[in-house]
């Protein structure tokens, strides 16, 4: 969820091509999908996705009256488990191509089949 007069909204109609990545440094996981992003202004889906942790950045609720969507089309997924090698060993794989110990998957979605919601 975002504000629609964010910045970002901006930079997604210019360029819709996203990624989104996620790392936890504690596990040695790491995450990158390279998606297509698109804002959405659906009140009904904003209310059926609302939390109590969402308060914090939106403190007037699903009612905020600019509270937008981004919503993610993932086309492709790469997924890098690395063992005992920490964040740096992570980050140096990377540049290095070196692969002791480590686990590694890309995923393209016209692989599979697509859900909708």
């Amino acid at each position: 969820m975002t504000n629609a007069d964010d910045p970002k909204v901006e930079e997604i109609a210019a360029n819709p091509q996203v990624n989104v990545c996620y790392g936890s440094p504690s596990h040695d996981d790491f995450v990158s999908l390279s998606s297509k992003a698109e804002i959405v202004k659906d009140r009904k889906k904003i209310e059926g996705l609302w939390n109590d942790h969402l308060n914090d950045w939106f403190p007037d609720g699903p009612e905020t009256s600019d509270l937008a969507l981004i919503r993610v089309d993932v086309h492709e997924a790469e997924y890098w488990k690395h063992h005992s090698r920490g964040v740096k060993g992570a980050v140096r794989s990377l540049f290095t191509k070196k692969s002791e110990e480590e686990n590694h998957e890309k995923i393209t979605w016209e692989e599979h089949v697509a859900v909708t919601s």
